[in-house]
């Protein structure tokens, strides 16, 4: 078995690896590029084997070394070999972190624990999965159609399902957009993997009516990633924003998870993350993101202008979609009883006519 550490397809700038035989285990980590110029970051990973190591080395470019146990570099990686003469089946266990190798570890064993590492252990975590997937899809159903139609409905479905994702582990930790550990309190998960423009419409608003707990979780991460790196995010990963799209995307997808029914994140903390972003021409992420690329135009002569720097692009649309999030941002307002936020961002919303 090869574990290839520079197989990223956006380029892995580093990576490190460890192989430690005794506990028939492989951990490391791999430095990610971003894609579509989102932040980079660093994924860490532990993996478990229930079998003994036959053979093992790692490699470090073209350069393999038999029995080693550890690599760094861009193009490293480890192999294992097992002894099966009778045949059989290995068993992995592996899980990641965006904090630590030790928090790979420790959701390891939260999460798959030793006790259960064996093939009624594997079976039960199939059919707990199955199950879990089963009862998400259960909660749309759908009659008439051909069988193909209903399985490209279940499929999307499934799809809308898979991000935003968890980004904290199980002791509640994780990389805040600052760079830093945080730890969530009791009974909060931290989500990443925004793609803000594709999902504001219409994905969040679903997401709200299935599971009103993770939708609001999903708000309060966004809160956070304003909070800890001082821009919500238009395009975020687990690590910063890449600012890709145009759009204030933020805005409409809090605004939308509430007028969907959600309550179980901080209206008045959205608010004052919303209206400053509104306001503050450059205001920016850690990683020098703009939230809001050419707003002070759109603020003086009520439109964006063609040729705005920044990361802008597409002045029309970027003058429209600012409409829209001043538009939620205020219906959002309105609803928590915050009449001057409401009216000022009304106000702006209006700038469409300028068109």
């Amino acid at each position: 078995m090869l574990v290839n550490m520079g197989g990223d397809n956006n380029g892995t700038p580093d990576a490190a690896i460890q192989i430690n035989a005794n506990g028939r285990e492989i951990s490391g980590w791999a430095r990610v590029a971003g894609m579509c110029g989102t932040s980079a970051g660093i994924t860490y990973f532990d993996v478990v084997f229930d079998h003994a190591f036959a053979t093992y080395g790692v490699w470090n470019g073209p350069t393999w070394n038999n029995k080693g146990t550890s690599a760094s570099g861009p193009n490293t990686g480890a192999y294992v070999s097992f002894d099966l003469p009778g045949g059989g089946t290995v068993l992995a266990r592996t899980a990641i972190s965006y904090v630590s190798v030790a928090n790979a570890q420790a959701n390891l064993a939260a999460e798959s624990p030793a006790a259960s590492f064996n093939n009624a252990g594997f079976d039960a975590m199939k059919t707990s999965a199955d199950a879990g997937w089963n009862a998400y899809l259960n909660k749309i159903l759908i009659s008439g159609g051909s069988p193909a139609e209903r399985q490209t409905f279940y499929t999307a479905l499934y799809h809308c399902l898979q991000a935003p994702s968890v980004v904290s582990d199980a002791n509640r930790q994780y990389i805040g957009f600052d760079g830093k550990v945080h730890a969530l309190p009791a009974g909060r998960t931290q989500y990443g993997w925004f793609s803000g423009w594709d999902i504001y419409r219409c994905e969040c608003q679903l997401l709200a009516i299935l599971d009103p707990v993770r939708a609001g979780d999903m708000a309060q991460s966004l809160i956070q990633d304003f909070q800890e790196g001082g821009a919500m995010p238009r395009w975020g990963n687990a690590f910063g924003d890449g600012g890709i799209m145009v759009g204030d995307d933020a805005v409409p997808i809090i605004a939308g998870i509430y007028a969907f029914g959600v309550r179980n994140f901080d209206v008045p903390a959205a608010l004052t993350a919303m209206e400053k972003a509104a306001t503050t021409p450059n205001l920016k992420g850690r990683n020098g993101t703009y939230e809001r690329p050419g707003l002070a135009d759109y603020l003086q002569k009520g439109y964006v202008p063609a040729g705005v720097g920044q990361g802008g692009y597409g002045p029309v649309s970027m003058t429209l979609e600012y409409c829209a999030d001043d538009f939620a941002m205020a219906r959002l307002a309105t609803a928590a009883g915050d009449s001057g936020k409401a009216s000022r961002a009304m106000d702006r919303a209006q700038h469409w006519r300028n068109l």
